[in-house]
């Protein structure tokens, strides 16, 4: 029941992502509300449902078929790696470089 509960709130975090991006107020109070709110209901549904077992394997599916389409058809890992970013000079500091670089003969 937990696997379950764990791909089912993976899951339900991708759609919210993918739905309403991460970064505004609305996606944050989303995600504090609809994922705890799917989950227990997924989980009550499962302990009285008589098909259990079908449901309950649904969530892992679609986990596994989400990794496998990163890991396998992408062709890479599922995070983007951070390339670091040129910091940007600006006037002042490059001549005070340039002068550095005088004075120690480079």
């Amino acid at each position: 029941m937990s696997f379950v509960s764990f791909a089912l709130a993976y899951i339900t975090y991708a759609f919210l992502v993918k739905l309403l991006g991460n970064s505004s107020d609305l996606s944050r109070y989303s995600q504090l509300l609809v994922i705890p709110i799917v989950v227990i209901g997924y989980d009550l549904l499962l302990v009285t449902s008589p098909y259990r077992y079908w449901l309950g394997s649904l969530p892992i599916i679609i986990m596994l078929a989400i990794l496998f389409h990163f890991y396998v058809i992408k062709g890479g890992t599922m995070s983007t790696p951070n390339t670091p970013r040129e910091e940007y000079q600006g006037n002042r500091s490059m001549k005070r470089a340039k002068k550095f670089a005088k004075r120690k003969g480079i």
